[in-house]
């Protein structure tokens, strides 16, 4: 679908081929949303870019001004857990009818989801990743990072009048949107965005009683004091639907082998598998995108890759970055064998990825914590 959004943009004469190839490197070591990065980057506006998903996706899009004032009435019609989930935030209600705003309109999944949950017939429309994650904090307490806070900053500096903040705990250079009363986020959660008790049987969260792979996983994530045993309990969980999992990790343009399961890679191999980022095809399948996950498009193109591992082409494969503090710092790697596909649906593997960050950032506090 990014890769649909560039195509168009360049048509149009918005950006030119060297600005979205620059994009989409910038996209693969940060993260967000392609849209995002080509606005971060100062290649398209706000404006252009919502037209432009609106178009594609056949769909109204939602503006900074739908966003601002939004009821708590409104708000409270998608559970918190599904607005995380699916980043999605409701904007308007009437006759039965929930209109949501999805940076990807298209999403079934999501769709489905908020149907189900509501009740309620559910009409997408677009929206900019910057402010639905604007909206998130905003409304639900669900933090976004320094870089967001940044974008929408510069964003509204002299486009939106802001009003003078009343509560000392408002960001600096933040938007109308921002200086909104919060009062569901209250009403939700902690101001450290934690659900308060009870939210956790909502939303349908593992419980104490619950031994299964899921919870088997949430332990020994919360348990992990280092990056290694980290790397083991996602890949342990992985290994319950892949037959080959793989974690690389990443240090700038370079990705090297941090863990596996499932394989058998000799020391020799293992060293050879330092790839670049930029120039080793396998990589260029997550151009524009937040992951991979199908065959394997040009056999011939990939084959020294698997060569490396020591196994055949495989019927199915998965890579998922993983990224911390907006910075590219792990690849997941998965595959079925040469025959059979990838066990779950892709949202799975979403989840277990959004945990193993939280962990990551666990450990660094814990590790901060010692050294103090």
């Amino acid at each position: 679908m990014s890769q649909m959004i560039g195509e168009t943009l360049i048509e149009r004469g918005l950006i030119n081929r060297e600005q979205l190839g620059k994009a989409l490197n910038f996209q693969l070591m940060h993260g967000g949303h392609l849209g995002t990065c080509l606005i971060e980057m100062g290649f398209v506006s706000e404006a252009s870019l919502g037209q432009v998903l609106a178009d594609i996706f056949n769909v109204d899009c939602a503006g900074p001004q739908d966003f601002i004032g939004l009821p708590d009435s409104l708000l409270r019609r998608i559970p918190r857990c599904l607005v995380e989930k699916h980043r999605a935030i409701p904007i308007q209600f009437d006759n039965d009818v929930l209109k949501v705003a999805l940076v990807n309109p298209l999403d079934l999944d999501a769709l489905d989801d908020l149907a189900f949950a509501t009740n309620y017939k559910t009409v997408p429309c677009a929206a900019p990743e910057i402010r639905i994650l604007q909206a998130m904090e905003v409304y639900y307490n669900i933090p976004r990072s320094r870089r967001y806070i940044s974008i929408v900053a510069r964003l509204d500096k002299s486009s939106i009048q802001r009003r003078r903040p009343t509560d000392s705990d408002v960001h600096p250079g933040t938007s109308a949107l921002d200086h909104g009363n919060g009062e569901f986020a209250d009403d939700e959660t902690d101001r450290t965005g934690s659900t308060i008790e009870g939210d956790d049987n909502r939303a349908g969260k593992s419980t104490s009683a619950d031994f299964g792979p899921q919870a088997r996983l949430a332990d020994c994530l919360c348990r992990a004091d280092n990056k290694e045993m980290l790397a083991r309990a996602v890949l342990d969980y992985a290994a319950l639907k892949t037959k080959h999992s793989i974690l690389f990790i990443a240090k700038r343009s370079r990705v090297r082998l941090w863990d596996w399961i499932g394989l058998d890679i000799v020391p020799e191999a293992a060293s050879r598998l330092d790839l670049d980022l930029v120039s080793e095809p396998l990589f260029e399948l997550l151009a524009g995108d937040e992951w991979y996950r199908g065959s394997i498009p040009d056999k011939a193109r990939y084959q020294r890759f698997f060569a490396l591992l020591q196994i055949n082409v495989p019927a199915e494969m998965l890579l998922m970055p993983v990224h911390l503090n907006d910075r590219l710092v792990a690849i997941l790697y998965c595959d079925g064998g040469p025959v059979d596909p990838i066990v779950g649906e892709t949202g799975g593997f979403r989840d277990l990825v959004r945990k193993f960050q939280i962990a990551m950032h666990l450990v660094l506090l814990k590790n901060r914590i010692r050294q103090n």
